[in-house]
């Protein structure tokens, strides 16, 4: 169903695309423009591929009226359709918050598009009230910014992908341990092998580079070297045991940290 409705709201971009150029007009630079006349396909797209999986769904979008009503489960739909932002990549989630202060809740149906209108991520919000929005700031003519740690929570992903970075940062880390802990048992079997090696050599009482026998400078060195390569795992471990604890404790900061989103555009496949 969405891949469909997202093929058709290409095609209808491509169109549009074709048409203003006709007219020397660029219809892709001012995301805002280009998106307004993109609403209004996003809703009849929507409500016909609804369609063919529900009964009495009919795309309206006038003031006051909901943007796709589904009579059969008795639900409005808000639709939305937002561009990361140039300068940032920031991706905004806005509705008009009189709106829904008057209706209490509704569901929401945004799609994030690229700038160039080729790979989407389309998001499905559950009965979002006021309270997960911000207050409208002076300027905004009504228009309320999402608090996304509150509204992801009630998001059903439809196309692309999410991901927190606090979910990647953790990743980071905990591969960052792993690392550690490889080269640490990697470090230990190195240093219990040297040791071996010189400790053998020793008994013989030869160089356990040349094979030469031993005189005594050359000895004692090789006895201070086994002596360091035997407390080495000791210390090696110590350093490990360090760093581990740091990195949890960041693990632990980065899971109490408020979530922040990413959101991953994904292209179409032929079908």
């Amino acid at each position: 169903m969405t891949h469909e409705a997202l093929s058709w709201m290409r095609r209808f971009h491509v169109r549009q695309q074709q048409l203003h150029r006709e007219f020397n007009i660029d219809f892709v630079s001012n995301y805002g423009r280009r998106n307004v006349i993109m609403s209004a396909a996003q809703e009849e797209f929507f409500a016909r591929a609804l369609q063919e999986k529900l009964r009495d769904v009919v795309a309206n979008g006038r003031t006051g009226k909901a943007d796709i009503h589904i009579g059969e489960l008795n639900r409005e739909l808000e639709c939305k359709l937002t561009t990361p932002l140039k300068e940032t990549g920031a991706i905004n989630f806005n509705t008009d918050y009189a709106t829904l202060s008057a209706k209490g809740s509704l569901d929401y149906l945004y799609v994030i598009s690229s700038a160039n209108f080729q790979k989407f991520c389309v998001l499905h919000f559950s009965n979002l009230t006021t309270n997960d929005f911000r207050s409208p700031s002076m300027g905004s003519r009504g228009k309320a910014a999402m608090i996304k740690r509150k509204g992801m929570q009630k998001c059903n992903v439809l196309w692309g992908e999410v991901e927190t970075q606090n979910d990647r940062a953790i990743v980071r880390l905990q591969a960052e341990l792993i690392a550690k802990r490889l080269g640490l048992n990697h470090d230990v079997v190195d240093a219990q092998t040297r040791m071996a090696v010189i400790e053998s050599a020793l008994e013989k009482d030869v160089d356990f580079v040349t094979g030469a026998p031993l005189r005594s400078r050359r000895r004692c060195a090789m006895r201070k070297m086994r002596n360091r390569l035997r407390t080495k795992p000791a210390r090696l471990g110590m350093k490990f045991d360090s760093d581990a604890i740091r990195i949890q404790e960041k693990i632990k900061a980065i899971r109490i940290r408020p979530a922040q989103y990413s959101f991953i555009l994904k292209g179409l496949t032929k079908k």
